[in-house]
Parts: C-alpha cells; structure tokens; sequence
C-alpha cells in the first residue's frame, strides 16, 4: 500500500477554535518560556547544500581513489561552479571517507554520516524462484556493507509498501526480515495465475484471429457476445494491473522521498520487474489480434485499453524527480518478466505473433525505466543471473570509492531540472553520478521529513512543538480507535505577515502512522490560516497554537509522526509518538 493510499479510510476529527476567525486555538506558554521576540523573518534566505556523488574508472574498470580536489571541475547547467565542499575516498577499500585537508568553507565540512543502503524489491512482476534468488543476493551484499560500517535496511512492495527493517547494524535482524520475506507468497501471483487463465480463455475462444486474413471467422451474436465479454475482462485485468503499478511507482517514490530526509550517501538496491506505463497493451494487442472483426479501430494498437497510461507516466516521472532531487543512488536488477504470463508459439490463431510483439514491447519499456532510473542518479543497471550476488557485492565495494563534490545553492535555483557535469583532468577516465538536481520546495522537504520520522522515527523539532496523546476510545462496533492528540505550536516560532492591522500565518499540519504490519499510510496536510491582531501580538507571542484530532487505529504497536510546516517562514518540525494500543474487545 503506498503512503497516500490509505488517505480515504482514515479521518479526522479537528477542534478548531478562535484565533481572528475559526481555525485554532491560543494557549499560554508555561510561564518561563518568556515573552519571545518577533523579528523579520522573511528576508532570511534556506541555502541548501547539493552533493554530488561519483565514481571515477579508469581505462581498465577499476575505482581511482587517488584524484585531487582540483582535477575536478564542476558544471551546473554548462556553467562552472566553485566545489565549496570536497570528500575523498580512502586509499584502502573498506575504509571511510575522509574529507581532503583545507576543505572546508565557511566552517562546514561534507556530512561524515555512515552510508544507507536499502534492500527494496518491488514484487509486481517477480515471481518466487527469481524472487528468493534475488533475497539471497541482498542478504550477502547486505552483510559486506553492514561490515564496511554501513546502515542497511529490507523493503519490500506487494500491493502495499511494507519496511519488514528500519535502519539497522544488527546483521540478525537483517537474515530474519530476508528470510520471513521468502517465505511470504506474492499477492502479484494471483494476478499472473489470472492473466494466464484469461489468456487460455482468449486462446480456446470461438474465432478465428481475424485480421491477420482469417477476417470473417466470427460471424454469430454468441460469438461477438463471447468477444466482447472477453474485451471487458481484458479492460478490467488492464485497470487492475495500472493501479497496481501506479501504487508501487508512488510507493517507491515517497520512500526515496523520505530517504532523502536523511543525511549521507544513500544508495537503493532495486529488484523489480521494470516499469510498465501500458500493461494493459499486452492483452490489448492480443484481444484485438484474436477479435479484430469486432474492434472499433485505434490509432494505436491497445491503445483503448490504456486509459491510465498518462497516470502512469506521471507517476513514474515523480519517481525520477524524486530521486534526482535526494542524494539517492540506484542500483536496479531487473528480476521479474513484464511478459511473464503470455503464451508461446503453441498457441495457433495468430496470437503467438501478438504475444511475442507485446512480450517484446513490454520487455523494452520495462527495462529501458528501469535503465533510465539507474542512469539519472549515478547508478547501474543488472540483470538477475546466477551470479548477480558477485555483482552486487562488486556494486557495493564501489560505494566505497566514491568521491563527493558540493555546491550551495538558494531559492534563486526554484524547483526546475538543472543538469551536472563533471569533468576530470585525466585521460581515458569515465565518470558515473546523477544527472542533474531539482531543488526541493518547502513543503516537498516537509513531506519528506514526515514520511521519515515516520518509517524511521526521531525527531527533528526548531520550532518547538508539543505533543500529548490521550486515552483511545473505541470507534462504534468497529475494530479501530480514536486516539486524542494534540499538538501545540509556540506562536512565538512561526512566521507573521503583516497584512493591515494584524499578522497572517499559515501553518500545515501533516501525520502519518507506521502500523503493526509495517505498512505507511499518509494522510493530506491540513492546512492552518489564522491572523493576529497588531494590538494583540505581544500577547499572543506568550500562547500555543493548538490543534486538536483523534485518528482512527487498530490494536498493536504505533509510530504516529506529527510534521508542521511554517508555509511562510518555511521551517519545519517533526516528531515521533510510538504507541500501544490493546485489543478491542
């Protein structure tokens, strides 16, 4: 299930009082906190640094850890930029970073934070023996880069996005979560069983695959009622198939989302099927070869029975924006087969002919996205073969080897693509890091930070905010509850705008829950609009703005996560409540 799917089933319940209208409510600070003080906010400007991770080869393959700060030229957009912070690798595979002597500027140096490297296997088009093959491979590359000092964690999609770890050094828990992932059949082996039963169904029906000279096989009612049947269980299994890709595409998306919340070098090992924007073209192609005396005509074939492909490619663009807007790396193994369920040259009629043009089509878009993923951050691209865990290891042993070059930049980048190049002063070198970077607008950052604490937990909190949970209360004869909670925001921390005879602020309020069964679900932010009366403001910098809700949840262990963020002053806070709730009974 991805972050967003689950918005429709849960709800709340705002208390929402007066505050210059009827939004909020303004409690007193505890007395110590002081009066606080008001100052002009809006002129500070966020300078964000942008990392560029890369991998430098030489002539025969192998990582050049031996490069100066000043072989490096940096160029966004074709312009050269300083390199303001600079990181090397060290001589010796295996150990850490150390950033180049005489490197700092202004102070800062690059973040000397431990690598991340997920697991994730996207199980929308895998089946179990690849699968296991490919969790197996995970689990030793896994177990090099917990020895190499790294943070490891296992993900998985299957009809929901599920973190079977959190971020961990503990090699044990990283086996147990590998090894309850292979035992768990796929929910995606009921939709490959009945894409094969209706592609039988399609093979033994009543016409005689028109269109490829055989046109007039299908004359009678029955038979065009029989066509047209199986044209709406080929719409339907077409919709049922894009939901589930888009669900997984925007799974993966908000996890990198909230990976790039987190400080270090990140680097995702993906195993998927690849990325389909038209899985419904494969059935659709083979309808229309089989019935092409009762199709209405398109200017594509299979074109009609992909209503959602724009949804589709929107989701999967996200996806890439959001991985080149982090510091996240791919490393994508193409471990599944987008023709998995279609029929081979047994099948007479013409349909072999369909079934091998929409498995080869389909197999180019899916591995061509995922190639593309790779490729824009800096990654590779593999192949699942017998020894893809060498490979994999090989890919890890380079993380080792990568240089990190860092630029600031500010609100005057806005959130358009802008591409990198990095040139090196040596011949016959080759040079792998991302693209390009797209600056993350406030309330990108906000989300991603949310998503975060949320699957991670901890607490980033400048603004100061508070957060109580009260006694749940059963909802109805249902199996949920409502827990009460509260969160207070120090008046004195949030932006004003000065707009006639008061101030204006706008804060949004965003949760999120990692549930018992390791799932994420997100609900919208809401927003917080309230002003405040000149003649009242010193007052008012001494009170809390409160918001009241109580969230729907079943028994079992919590991890509620509370994000706000200041819309005008763009600042951001985000904390973690765990909880426990008993069965209802």
């Amino acid at each position: 299930m991805s972050f967003r799917a689950s918005v429709r089933r849960l709800s709340f319940a705002f208390l929402l009082l007066l505050l210059g209208g009827p939004v909020a409510r303004l409690s007193p600070l505890p007395a110590q906190t002081g009066e606080g003080t008001y100052g002009s906010f809006l002129d500070q400007i966020e300078v964000e640094v942008v990392e560029v991770d890369l991998l430098v080869s030489g002539r025969d393959g192998r990582p050049l850890r031996d490069l100066r700060r000043e072989e490096f030229t940096l160029l966004v957009d074709g312009e050269p930029v300083e390199i303001r912070y600079f990181a090397a690798p060290s001589p010796e595979p295996g150990a850490s970073a150390a950033a180049e002597p005489g490197a700092e500027a202004e102070g800062e140096q690059p973040d000397a934070e431990p690598a991340i490297v997920v697991a994730y296997l996207d199980e929308t088009a895998i089946r179990p023996g690849p699968r296991n093959q490919l969790l197996e491979a995970f689990g030793r590359v896994l177990s090099r880069r917990l020895a190499a000092g790294d943070r490891v964690m296992v993900a998985r999609f299957d009809e929901g996005l599920r973190l079977l770890t959190e971020l961990t050094t503990d090699e044990e828990v990283v086996r147990s979560a590998l090894a309850q992932a292979a035992k768990r059949a796929p929910a995606s082996l009921v939709a490959q069983m009945e894409e094969g039963a209706l592609l039988q169904e399609l093979e033994s029906s009543g016409g005689g695959g028109g269109g490829g000279g055989g046109g007039g096989a299908l004359r009678n009612d029955d038979e065009e009622m029989e066509a047209m049947r199986l044209r709406v269980e080929v719409e339907s299994r077409a919709s049922a198939d894009a939901d589930r890709q888009r669900r997984a595409t925007a799974a993966l998306a908000d996890l990198v989302g909230a990976l790039g919340g987190l400080p270090g070098r990140k680097t995702v090992l993906l195993g998927s099927g690849g990325f389909l924007t038209r899985p419904g073209a494969r059935l659709g192609d083979i309808w229309q070869q089989r019935f092409a005396e009762f199709d209405s005509g398109g200017a594509l074939p299979g074109h009609e029975f992909d209503a959602e492909a724009g949804g589709l490619q929107h989701a999967f663009s996200r996806l890439l924006r959001t991985a080149q807007a982090t510091r996240v790396t791919f490393v994508t193994i193409e471990a599944g087969d987008a023709a998995s369920g279609l029929p081979d040259a047994s099948f007479g009629g013409g349909l072999a002919a369909a079934s091998s043009l929409a498995a080869s089509t389909a197999g180019l878009e899916a591995s061509g996205n995922l190639g593309v993923l790779a490729a824009a951050t800096g990654g590779r691209r593999l192949k699942l073969e017998p020894r893809i865990a060498e490979a994999l290891s090989r890919v890890g042993d380079d993380l080792d080897a990568r240089y990190s070059l860092g630029f600031p930049t500010g609100p005057e980048a806005g959130t358009r693509f802008h591409r990198i190049e990095v040139r090196v002063a040596r011949e016959g070198v080759r040079v792998e890091h991302r693209e390009g970077f797209r600056r993350r607008a406030g309330a990108d950052r906000a989300v991603d930070a949310l998503l975060a604490t949320a699957a991670l937990g901890g607490t980033e909190n400048p603004m100061g905010v508070t957060v109580t949970t009260g006694t749940p209360q059963r909802a109805g004869r249902g199996r949920y509850s409502l827990v009460p909670v509260e969160v207070k925001v120090p008046l004195r921390a949030v932006t004003l705008l000065p707009e006639g005879n008061a101030q204006r602020g706008r804060l949004s309020f965003s949760f999120a829950l990692r549930d018992p069964s390791d799932r994420l679900v997100q609900l919208e932010p809401r927003p917080l609009t309230f002003t405040v009366p000149n003649a009242e403001l010193a007052a008012a910098l001494r009170q809390t703005i409160s918001m009241h809700v109580e969230i729907p949840v079943a028994s079992g262990p919590h991890r509620l996560a509370i994000g706000i963020h200041d819309e005008i002053g763009d600042a951001r806070s985000s904390l973690a409540v765990p909880f426990d709730l008993p069965p209802v009974r």
